[in-house]
């Protein structure tokens, strides 16, 4: 999970910017549950290759949160896509 999480995130990072999910929804789509997803989380802002920011409604309901791949997450991830090819 933690592999596939920072590879999404770099890509999205590249891509847009940011990757933007709700992590039910990501945990899903990802085969995994939200704990496994939490904990992948966890381990790839401590290692400094993720930043996340919490997004916020219009009545300052939490909708989900912005995660942005770090240079070193970036550069980890396409290096882990390149060895799988």
């Amino acid at each position: 999970v933690y592999e596939r999480v920072l590879v999404l995130i770099a890509r999205e990072t590249v891509r847009c910017g940011s990757a933007t999910f709700v992590k039910g929804d990501l945990a899903r789509s990802l085969g995994c549950c939200k704990r496994s997803l939490d904990r992948a989380l966890a381990r790839l802002r401590r290692a400094g290759l993720v930043i996340s920011t919490p997004r916020f409604g219009e009545h300052r309901a939490q909708l989900g949160n912005d995660y942005q791949a770090t240079a070193l997450g970036i550069s980890r991830a396409f290096a882990l896509v390149s060895r799988r090819s």
